[in-house]
């Protein structure tokens, strides 16, 4: 039975231990403590157990050592290993027992001496792994924690190298990969290349990039994405900041892309704090089909992610094809159930392209007329040499004309050009398709020229006839509502000091588009507010050069 009272001395004791050299006052107590009954050390035994050489102490165990023989010196005997599960009945005097021979402890063949063995025994080992544990400039986490921080420095550089050359591509509307991006590629895409470029500029940045493992580059494309889409999210997260609360209004359009997946756009208009108008790209998303419902779907969880309210709306423009445009079920219907003030406006540039397209093809004279243009301009296009003939020509013109006092000269002026097609999408192409065919070419075909003139025809019956088919279609095309809405909202154009205001208009366009905003005595405290409106911003010097409802808008907050 183990006694567990602290025997005397008990600091000098814990001192001999810690040094290795016991005092010869510590051996006496010892001894008077042990009393008559203590065993004396023999040759080859120490408390009766043989000096077997013991077994090899692993160092996963050596960390408990040191503690163990602090620890047991509340008790009489020493006690070395904690668990005698792993190396039973080698050495009972240390696991079991205890250590008590103290009087021959340093003698040679003590176990104490046996037990701390020569420079490379388990014992000094421990020891030694015990002080390097003791030093906290040592420790595991403080060496790991020196090299990842060099580690993390040269993860940024490298990141912030990946995220500089998104940022450029993506801000020049450049593509980002190659057809070859492989390392013996002459030309790896955009993205290499500027990469390269910021190495070749800094040694760092070549450093990180040269020493960088392969998974942690940063250059893949999978990474390149997400760093985009990052960008992205920013984007249109500054963009809603833009937004606030105010009203704003959204256009959208779909068109397939070279892999034939439907792609489409949404583009937010609105005034921002400080009085501007705002036209911002906001997303792309790809959609499965172009039904209304699939693209209202959409639409709107676009604008629920980022927090802008349906009921803030108040115009949409799209194209005039039937999912559009529905009365009932196409897309503007949709998001007028939720919004009434969401009013359709088809755009009125794209009504007339198409109101001209169809006038230029129903009257016979003007469809040759423009059937023959494209047919000059392929024949003219299909041979440099052809070219080259016209140009000599329109540049012997110009020297003609400037020499006689002609034309004026100056910077920009007076340039050569090459034929243009008609576009099918905007109508000013087919004006400068007929110019550049009229003005360079003039003296190449004054020899086809007639001595007739068919100034009458062309000008009474052709003109005439394609005037009436372009009223016709106009009134087919501009018959809805947003025709109304466009002259009302003309009343605040700020042209010639305010000439086209007039209160009737703003009141008739309050009543008949946002009657639910104004009630009757805001409509009777609107007219008398548009008189003192009109008489105040006419005598105001601010708003004397104001020409734009942007302009107005503007200084209005200003």
């Amino acid at each position: 039975m183990t006694d567990h009272r602290k025997p005397k001395r008990y600091k000098n004791l814990l001192s001999w231990f810690t040094s290795g050299t016991p005092s010869s006052d510590s051996v006496d107590e010892i001894r008077s403590e042990s009393g008559s009954g203590s065993r004396n050390v023999t040759e080859n035994f120490v408390n009766d157990v043989p000096l077997n050489p013991s077994p090899s102490i692993p160092l996963e165990e050596c960390h408990n050592e040191r503690i163990e023989r602090e620890e047991s010196f509340d008790v009489k005997a020493s006690f070395i290993l904690e668990d005698i599960a792993i190396y039973p009945s080698h050495h009972p005097t240390f696991t079991e027992h205890g250590f008590q021979g103290w009087k021959n402890v340093m003698s040679k063949k003590s176990g104490i001496v046996y037990h701390m063995g020569v420079l490379n025994s388990p014992h000094n080992i421990a020891m030694h792994k015990w002080e390097s544990l003791r030093n906290p400039s040592k420790h595991i986490e403080r060496v790991i924690s020196t090299q990842s921080s060099q580690e993390v420095t040269d993860n940024r550089l490298r990141l912030i190298t990946t995220i500089e050359s998104v940022r450029l591509l993506a801000s020049q509307r450049c593509s980002f990969r190659g057809h070859d991006e492989s390392v013996n590629s002459s030309n790896g895409g955009n993205f290499n290349a500027v990469v390269d470029s910021f190495r070749r500029m800094n040694i760092d940045i070549r450093r990180v990039l040269q020493n960088a493992p392969g998974n942690a580059k940063y250059i893949s494309p999978i990474i390149q994405k997400q760093i985009l889409n990052i960008l992205g999210n920013k984007v249109r997260t500054k963009i809603r900041e833009e937004v606030g609360d105010a009203k704003f209004y959204i256009l959208v359009d779909e068109a397939v892309d070279v892999s034939n997946r439907e792609q489409m756009t949404i583009i937010l208009r609105f005034v921002d704090c400080d009085g501007f108008i705002r036209e911002r790209f906001f997303k792309v998303l790809s959609v499965a089909d172009t039904c209304s419902q699939t693209l209202k779907d959409d639409i709107s969880k676009v604008l629920t992610q980022y927090d802008l309210q349906v009921e803030n709306m108040r115009r949409q423009g799209y194209d005039g094809a039937s999912n559009m445009r529905g009365e009932f079920n196409g897309l503007q219907a949709l998001f007028r159930e939720e919004c009434p003030y969401a009013y359709y406006v088809h755009c009125f540039a794209h009504r007339l392209q198409l109101t001209l397209n169809v006038a230029a093809k129903g009257v016979h004279d003007i469809w040759e007329f423009f059937s023959t243009l494209s047919l000059i301009v392929n024949f003219v296009d299909s041979s440099a040499k052809r070219h080259s003939a016209l140009r000599v020509i329109r540049e012997q013109e110009i020297a003609d004309l400037v020499a006689a006092g002609a034309l004026e000269t100056g910077r920009g002026a007076n340039q050569t050009c090459t034929l243009q097609r008609a576009g099918a999408t905007r109508w000013g192409s087919h004006l400068r398709s007929i110019s550049n065919m009229s003005a360079p070419y003039k003296k190449s075909t004054r020899a086809c020229e007639q001595n007739i003139t068919n100034e009458h025809y062309y000008r009474v019956n052709t003109l005439n006839a394609v005037i009436n088919f372009q009223l016709a279609e106009l009134d087919s095309r501009f018959t809805d509502n947003s025709l109304e809405l466009l002259i009302l909202s003309a009343t605040f154009d700020p042209r010639d000091n305010f000439r086209t205001f007039k209160c009737e208009d703003v009141c008739n366009l309050a009543l008949r588009f946002y009657r639910h905003d104004f009630t009757s005595y805001d409509m009777l405290a609107l007219d008398m507010e548009c008189g003192y409106f009109l008489a105040d911003i006419q005598k105001d010097p601010r708003f004397a050069n104001t020409t734009t409802v942007s302009d107005l808008c503007r200084r209005l907050v200003e």
